[in-house]
Formats: structure tokens, C-alpha cells, sequence
């Protein structure tokens, strides 16, 4: 059996038939020319996916690789169990529980920093599996967005039935506004008519030739 942890990258992909041996020597010419990662260079010419690339990082290192393209949560309170930020800081998603054990698909599984607070946060025993970074962080936000609309729940408007006063907490009759339309009404009609009466006083005392107005017509019944 063949000790991959000794392989590099682009022979392990390879030995998986994801490459040629006519592309790899063509990779390792321009490597040679410009100094770039084979990784790099592997992309930029579209040989490999981004995911073959992890999933022979992973074989290199002899950990599981998870293509989370398609992934569909068993339980959708997994992922949850750390926080967004801790996800997103991290690149990793928890994506399955079996029993005390935690398995976190993660862009660098090697971050014990990482594995470390998952483990404190949870209180559950980290494993770690490879996952690429564009996949994981897709999935974070697939997750969390889905959660913060279950979490939402709309308040009711009840302004149209009562309004909270930041002293009382009286009830807002509806029928209110339409009470002290009249009030007001009835009082503008009684200041305009005392006006009035008090002109046609002064005209008429003074001897002036002042129109005098007749008394201020009441228009509520006309309308």
C-alpha cells in the first residue's frame, strides 16, 4: 500500500487519474519557469476543481475528505451549535453527531485553535474532515440565513386600534379623532363669530363707514 503522507499534491492526484503524466510534466515546466504553487498553477490551467485539490490534501494526510455540494443536514440544530462568527472565522460547519463525537467539516482541519474552542463551545469531542472553503462557506450561509428567519417573528401593528402613551397606558378610541375635529370646529366657528359681532360694535359706535358683517354662517349642515 502506497504511503501517501510521502506523496506530494499533484502526485497523489495522479495516482487518482485526475491527472496525466504529460499535464503534470507540462505543470511542473511552467513551476519551474515562474516560480508559482503547483496548486496554483493546477487551477489557473483548469486541470483540477478546487475540491480535488483538498480531497487530495486530505489524502495526503490521511483524513477524510466531505464534498458538500449537495449536503442535507440529518438534524439542522448540528451546524447550529456554534456560532455564525465561530464558522465564519474559521471556515468550518459542524455537519454530524454520533453520540459525544462532533464531526466539523473544515477548510484547515489541522487548526487546533479551532477544533479547541469548538470543543470547549460544545463540550463534545472534535473530528476534524476536509472540506472546500467555497463549498463550507456557502453552507454557512445557507444555514444561519435559514435560521434567523425561523427565529423572526413579526410584531403585530396595532396602531390602528390603540396607541401606547409613554406615561398611560390608555386606549385609543378610534372614534376619538373625529370628537375633536367637531370640538375644534365648533370653537373656530365661536371665535370667528365673536369677532365679528365685536367689528360691527366698533363700526357702528364709531360712526364709520365700516361694512358690517353679517353673523358668520354656519356651513356644517350645508356640507
Amino acid at each position: 500500500m502506497i504511503d501517501k503522507s510521502k506523496m506530494s499534491v499533484d502526485e497523489i492526484l495522479l495516482e487518482k487519474g485526475i491527472l496525466n503524466i504529460e499535464q503534470l510534466k507540462k505543470v511542473w515546466g511552467i513551476q519551474r519557469e515562474t516560480g508559482k504553487k503547483i496548486e496554483d498553477i493546477l487551477i489557473d490551467l483548469q486541470l483540477v476543481s478546487q475540491s480535488d485539490l483538498v480531497n487530495a490534501s486530505a489524502s495526503q494526510m490521511e483524513m477524510d475528505f466531505v464534498d458538500l455540494s449537495n449536503y442535507d443536514f440529518s438534524d439542522y440544530s448540528i451546524p447550529t451549535l456554534i456560532s455564525e462568527s465561530m464558522a465564519s472565522r474559521y471556515c468550518m460547519i459542524p455537519i454530524e453527531r454520533n453520540g459525544d463525537s462532533l464531526i466539523v467539516a473544515m477548510k484547515d482541519p489541522t487548526d487546533i485553535f479551532a477544533t479547541d474552542d469548538v470543543r470547549l463551545t460544545t463540550g463534545l469531542e472534535i473530528k476534524p474532515v476536509f472540506a472546500e472553503s467555497g463549498q463550507i462557506e456557502k453552507l454557512i450561509s445557507r444555514i444561519f440565513v435559514k435560521e434567523t428567519k425561523s427565529a423572526y417573528k413579526p410584531e403585530t401593528d396595532n396602531s390602528s386600534t390603540y396607541i401606547n402613551d409613554a406615561n398611560s397606558n390608555q386606549q385609543y378610541d378610534p372614534n376619538a379623532s373625529s370628537a375633536v375635529e367637531a370640538t375644534m370646529e365648533e370653537q373656530i366657528y365661536k371665535d370667528l363669530s365673536n369677532s365679528q359681532q365685536d367689528y360691527n360694535e366698533d363700526s357702528r359706535s364709531s360712526g364709520n363707514d365700516m361694512p358690517v358683517y353679517d353673523k358668520v354662517t354656519d356651513n356644517k349642515e350645508d356640507n
